[in-house]
């Protein structure tokens, strides 16, 4: 028993004793080592392998996951593009023919009444031109609604921007005819937002280039909505020539 007690206390020291060099010679080794030159650009190249690859693992990592959610949610992304490039036609042919001055209606047509003046005409048939708009508003706007998580950082700010302007462009075309149809002897003084007006038209023509496919999902489309440049002038040739209404271009809101 005592041998066998001397035994383990000899493996013991034995053990300690070589513990203790291993430990005193990797200590002694890494700080010889560091202190060459060569191992330390050796470490700091490793740990820039160590970063970059870490850096690429991270960059893919993040393309196939925003590819995957792009395809995922193209078809709704695609559905609300669609949506605003059909209501964007129809508003601003709409706008197009209500701020026209030149543009008249018969008053002997479409069963009017004797007595029908030109003034009362024209509000008539630019009414017809404002009744869909409502209706294609709250439209759009639950089709936003509906497919809100599905719209991206591009898409999301773009038809936020058209809802509020595409307001502001339905609230001149019901000012324009509530002055048609207001009393003869009122004037009527109201504001033309262009610069709306100018950036639904460059949201319109970004959503076509983002989303081709709108083209020919939506054949056939007919010619182009007018430009904003050309309502505007036709704005400034209603306030040349119509003596109850004038609309005060506004380019800074």
């Amino acid at each position: 028993m005592i041998k066998t007690f001397k035994w383990i206390g000899i493996a013991l020291a034995v053990l300690v004793f070589s513990y203790s060099l291993y430990h005193f010679g990797v200590y002694d080794y890494l700080a010889r080592a560091w202190s060459s030159s060569d191992f330390r650009l050796g470490v700091v190249a490793e740990l820039h392998g160590v970063v970059i690859e870490t850096v690429l693992v991270v960059w893919l990592f993040t393309w196939i996951i925003n590819r995957r959610e792009k395809k995922r949610w193209k078809p709704a992304r695609l559905l609300v593009a669609r949506h605003v490039c059909r209501v964007h036609q129809k508003l601003f042919n709409s706008l197009r023919w209500i701020v026209d001055y030149d543009h008249h209606t018969n008053p002997e047509s479409h069963q009017m009444p004797p007595g029908t003046t030109q003034r009362q005409a024209d509000a008539w048939g630019k009414g017809l031109h404002l009744q869909p708009l409502d209706s294609l508003f709250v439209e759009l706007k639950k089709m936003i609604e509906y497919n809100n998580v599905a719209l991206d950082s591009s898409l999301h700010p773009k038809v936020i921007s058209y809802i509020v302007a595409a307001k502001d462009a339905i609230s001149i075309c019901k000012f324009v005819v509530h002055a048609y149809e207001g009393k003869a002897n009122y004037h009527f003084h109201g504001s033309y937002n262009n610069r709306s007006i100018t950036e639904m038209e460059r949201i319109y023509k970004d959503l076509l280039a983002e989303y081709p496919e709108v083209v020919e999902l939506e054949k056939p489309i007919g010619p182009p909505p007018e430009s904003s440049e050309f309502i505007h002038e036709l704005v400034e040739s209603l306030n040349s020539k119509n003596e109850f209404l004038h609309l005060e271009v506004n380019n800074n809101a």
